[in-house]
């Protein structure tokens, strides 16, 4: 790794083995800063790796650390800015495939499962895959029912998988664990669906379903009055409609119900 690999949109690791100096990019991703450095740390080498940070837009805040990426890069130049996605070759946007990588024998092996467009069903649960986005961005799937080992190793296996294609030591690797995918990954396969989403709007409930349920509950719960006649009067000279109606308020109360 080099100076010259270096671009203000990314975020570089100096992996020292004990120790692990990250740069951030000025314009880079804060949740890309966050994860990236710690994810080698806390799968691969156990917690036990030192992680050391320099922030690109205030250098002077680290000078040893500095130092030490100077001796170890040798002399710097500006930092070139990141290539808009708009002016990034077409063809390596789409130049999209996806490999099985394992560790046979203490050699790499690489084989490739298939190339765009790219189905879900590839990706099996018990594995990890590396996606190679034509050498802009290599991703990182960990099934998640695969074993401790292959899980803590996916990492290591990509940037093996990098030196083998010859690509720059800088290309982005971007981890990626089943159900937690992000929009970027999902988008480069034909469809991608998740588990018990639901397709339309759905089963829903009407207010005037729920009206009637609460009317017809509220039925059952009076006692059943005869019906007057019209011309019906009450011993007291009263229309017997309008005692009807004082006794269903007087039943109402009585239930604690208040009708207006």
């Amino acid at each position: 790794m080099a100076w010259t690999s270096f671009n203000k949109g990314d975020v570089f690791l100096l992996d020292l083995g004990k120790l692990i100096v990250q740069w951030n990019g000025p314009l880079s991703n804060r949740m890309e800063r966050l994860k990236l450095a710690k994810d080698i740390r806390d799968r691969e080498r156990g917690g036990r790796t030192q992680i050391a940070i320099v922030e690109g837009d205030n250098e002077t805040a680290s000078p040893q650390l500095m130092r030490l990426m100077y001796q170890l890069l040798g002399e710097r130049r500006e930092i070139k800015l990141p290539i808009p996605d708009e002016l990034v070759d077409c063809n390596q946007r789409t130049a999209v495939k996806l490999y099985h990588v394992s560790d046979a024998d203490g050699n790499l092996m690489v084989h490739e499962v298939a190339a765009r467009p790219l189905t879900q069903n590839l990706l099996n649960s018990n594995d990890c895959y590396i996606l190679d986005q034509g050498g802009i961005k290599i991703f990182v799937w960990k099934g998640k029912l695969a074993s401790k080992e292959e899980r803590q190793l996916a990492i290591t296996r990509a940037l093996g998988f990098i030196r083998a294609k010859g690509y720059p030591l800088s290309t982005n690797v971007e981890t990626q664990n089943e159900g937690a995918e992000s929009a970027i990954f999902k988008q480069l396969f034909q469809k991608w669906m998740v588990k018990y989403q639901t397709v339309g709007l759905g089963k829903t409930h009407t207010v005037g379903k729920i009206g009637l349920y609460r009317n017809l509950r509220l039925r059952e719960r009076l006692p059943s009055l005869p019906e007057p006649s019209p011309v019906d009067v009450s011993p007291h000279g009263i229309p017997a409609t309008f005692a009807l109606l004082k006794h269903r308020c007087v039943t109402l109360n009585a239930l604690g119900l208040n009708q207006t």
